[in-house]
């Protein structure tokens, strides 16, 4: 999960750095300066308000940081048993949808960590002599660019399952789905897969506008989100906010069409309706601080359905059986269906 660093994340920040500092992927001109911890701390702080953690169970496992005045990341660590998962493009993409120019300066000779901004849509675009130790840095540009091809990882937690990509070349959308081997056999569910992914296109967009660097995420989540899983047409949102941003967030959503409902009996996840474009209507928006427990739920929930197939299809037969048995009654439906939710949870240690 991404959030926005505090103070008090620094101590814990540092001993990941320690951990990380002598291992590649990371711009190398700060090698020099990051072996003086002090100096890392000193910039940290300098730059907390632009610097994006990613945590799983609450544990720091990777940080990016942006100079503002110059838009360059100066720092971007990931735990070295991690490194594989795409946690690196996650960081990175969060900071790019915030900026149209972004710079960073890598050692020539670290292949590793330029292969992965090549990788991400960075060119070089400058030589010189690092003055400290007389090796060639290169500078790394990025720039959005008007009508450029939009990169979707549809389910982007689970980027350490086999992904392939196909593309839309009509809606210029590169999007990427797990378990696709069986998905892409039926025309069907290819068909309301790539439905699926435009709405959640559509809606991260305009969420996006609205809140600007309010936002730190937005999760897709809900049975939609899950590969294969029978669903209706809705799509399932939870915005991830600092808390101290409750009230503007509230101000913006409602400026944008959105009704705010208040947490409806659940703490920590606010609750919006859309009375907007109809085409947008189809989905129930929720608004959960960074450590909402609720988020944490339904993150949790979602990716283990992703990892678990099987799993996948008996909740999904059991959806359908109550929901023939159940059309008009959705007290019973939840009901009836709430075992199996229970005995997930009871595997996740919820």
């Amino acid at each position: 999960m991404l959030k926005k660093i505090k103070i008090e994340d620094i101590d814990n920040v540092m001993e990941l750095w320690k951990e990380e500092i002598n291992k590649s992927g990371m711009p190398s001109k700060n090698k020099i300066i990051l072996n003086d911890y002090t100096s890392v701390r000193k910039k940290l702080v300098e730059n907390i308000n632009s610097t994006i953690l990613y945590t799983e169970d609450g544990i720091i496992e990777g940080i990016i940081s942006v100079d503002n005045p110059k838009n360059e990341v100066w720092l971007i660590i990931v735990k070295s048993s991690i490194q594989r998962e795409g946690i690196g493009t996650i960081l990175l993409n969060n900071i790019k949808r915030k900026k149209t120019q972004i710079t960073t300066t890598i050692n020539s000779s670290n292949e590793k960590a330029l292969l992965f901004f090549y990788k991400n849509g960075f060119k070089k675009v400058e030589e010189k002599e690092n003055e400290k130790t007389k090796q060639k840095d290169y500078i790394l540009d990025w720039s959005k660019q008007k009508n450029k091809q939009i990169t979707v990882a549809y389910f982007d937690e689970d980027i350490s399952s086999e992904l392939i990509e196909k593309q839309d070349k009509k809606d210029n959308i590169n999007y990427k789905s797990i378990y696709v081997k069986q998905f892409f056999k039926d025309e069907n569910n290819k068909k309301i897969e790539l439905n699926n992914i435009k709405t959640y296109i559509q809606l991260r967009k305009k969420i996006e506008e609205a809140l600007k660097d309010l936002v730190l995420a937005v999760e897709h989540v809900g049975s939609t989100s899950v590969p294969l899983l029978a669903a209706k047409p809705i799509i399932d949102l939870d915005v991830v906010i600092d808390q101290n941003d409750l009230k503007e967030v509230i101000f913006l959503l409602e400026n944008h069409g959105y009704i705010y409902e208040g947490d409806l009996g659940l703490k920590d996840r606010e609750a919006f309706r859309y009375e907007g474009k109809e085409h947008l209507r189809t989905h129930h928006l929720y608004v959960c601080p960074q450590d909402s427990k609720e988020l944490k739920r339904h993150l949790a929930f979602r990716n283990y359905l992703r990892k678990h197939p099987n799993i996948v299809k008996e909740y999904g037969k059991i959806k359908k059986e109550v929901a023939k048995l159940y059309p008009n009654d959705i007290e019973k439906y939840c009901m009836y269906k709430s075992q199996i939710i229970e005995k997930i949870y009871k595997e996740i240690g919820l």
